[in-house]
């Protein structure tokens, strides 16, 4: 959106005026909803939603049962998927995030191999691959 002198930003409900159009969000974990408009009709409203995930670590990967995640944020429940190589889910899901923000995945059902591991929250939607031995 260029050409207007002023532009109004809502980002999360929260509206701040800027005459440059170009300009740093301050997004927050989450989903984020933003919202650009003018003064001028003709330009319309820009929207869009932009999901911000916490960083996760985990390990030991490779893995030989027990994967620890340390899952950061304010999350309490997570869902967790988990996918052979070939995209076949052979584990789906939820877990109460603890006290230490980890959860604690028993992998000791699956056979050797690479998977793709997902975990979705409020704030965290990551994929990862682990090595199974």
């Amino acid at each position: 959106m260029a050409g207007a002198e002023t532009y109004f930003i809502e980002i999360n409900g929260r509206l701040s005026t800027v005459s440059d159009n170009r300009f740093n969000l301050d997004l927050k974990p989450g989903l984020n909803t933003i919202k650009v408009s003018t003064p001028l009709d003709c330009q319309g409203i820009f929207e869009k939603e932009i999901f911000i995930s916490e960083s996760l670590t985990y390990y030991p990967n490779p893995v030989i049962d027990v994967l620890n995640v340390i899952i950061p944020g304010k999350d309490e429940l997570v869902g967790v998927q988990v996918y052979t190589d070939a995209g076949m889910k052979v584990l789906d899901k939820k877990e109460e995030v603890s006290f230490d923000r980890s959860i604690l995945l028993n992998l000791n059902r699956l056979k050797s191999g690479v998977y793709i591991i997902n975990i979705n929250g409020k704030t965290v939607a990551k994929e990862f691959k682990i090595i199974k031995k």
